[in-house]
């Protein structure tokens, strides 16, 4: 019971500040930090993490500089970037010291490279405010815009609220944007509700849209009947065509008839229901060619019945 209450009060929360992000743009980039974390992110728990990260955080240079006299003369094994099933290995291994001291040697496009992410990803495993403490202290710019999003989705897998209150407290730019977005991603394979209030709270462009897409199919992949009545209650205009040319995509993977149905039923004449038309027949021909075939020709001679039935034919020869 209690669930279900949390679903929907999240819900009605995503779909207020999708409102906002449609009509009222200005005011949804300003206001969706407080309602964005509904039911996963606004509880009393929240407030403490965040209070207990900021606090921790401030030390992070006194503590970092702590940790050099630990790895002043200290040796490693150098590592196997050729064999990356063993550098993997080797990485998961290492102390916490040897690998601030791996990450100390790098620099230019070595410090976004794979070996960099996987050292960085072995630091927060150990000591995730040291870690990220690092990370900001470093100079070169883009450097510090790729690893946040690396620390700060290794964080997330490790606690999402600490990750969320250390992005969130990230100054406003492309830096703190794009480590929300990646995070975002990894929360949506197993919260997608969760995902979609952390879009809500990104700046309305093609990144945030993404993300949100991306959260209502995999909600839809897990919960067809919510997901819809979700995605039915969002204000009209383009992004709700989006969303449920999408979610009929994926239906169609599971129920091709129902998802067709909910297609032409929803979705108003347009480029997202010709998308959707066509993803479902492709679909639904790979299971059953004559029930898409005949839904196909069910159509009135129109544009959208030919783009069906190139999209049927394209099935049948593929």
């Amino acid at each position: 019971m209690r669930g279900g209450l949390l679903i929907w009060v999240a819900a009605i929360g995503i779909v207020l500040i999708l409102f906002l992000r449609i009509f009222h743009p200005h005011q949804a980039a300003l206001g969706v930090c407080s309602v964005g974390r509904i039911a996963r992110i606004g509880d009393v728990a929240t407030d403490s993490k965040i209070s207990t990260t900021s606090s921790t955080l401030r030390f992070e240079t006194n503590q970092l500089q702590a940790t050099d006299a630990l790895i002043t003369n200290n040796e490693v094994s150098p590592l196997d970037e050729d064999n990356p099933e063993k550098l993997a290995d080797t990485i998961g291994s290492l102390s916490e010291a040897e690998v601030r001291e791996w990450l100390e040697k790098l620099s230019g496009q070595d410090l976004i490279g794979n070996t960099a992410r996987l050292l960085l990803r072995r630091w927060v495993d150990l000591d995730p405010t040291m870690a990220v403490g690092w990370v900001m202290q470093l100079t070169d710019a883009d450097a510090r815009r790729e690893l946040t999003a690396v620390a700060g989705v290794a964080w997330s897998q490790k606690d999402l609220l600490a990750a969320l209150a250390w992005v969130e407290s990230l100054s406003e730019g492309d830096t703190k944007h794009r480590a929300l977005v990646d995070i975002g991603y990894e929360v949506a394979r197993v919260d997608p509700l969760n995902a979609m209030q952390i879009a809500t709270q990104l700046p309305v462009d093609e990144n945030s849209d993404a993300l949100l897409l991306h959260a209502f199919a995999q909600y839809a992949s897990a919960d067809s009947s919510q997901s819809q009545q979700l995605a039915l209650s969002l204000p009209l205009g383009l992004m709700r065509n989006r969303v449920l040319a999408t979610m009929s995509t994926v239906q169609a993977k599971q129920d091709s008839a129902q998802a067709a149905k909910f297609a032409v039923d929803n979705i108003p004449p347009g480029p997202e229901l010709d998308r959707a038309v066509i993803s479902i027949v492709q679909i639904w021909a790979k299971k059953n060619f004559t029930q898409a075939s005949a839904w196909v020709d069910s159509f009135p001679d129109s544009a959208i019945r030919n783009l069906a039935m190139q999209s049927l034919k394209s099935a049948a020869n593929p």
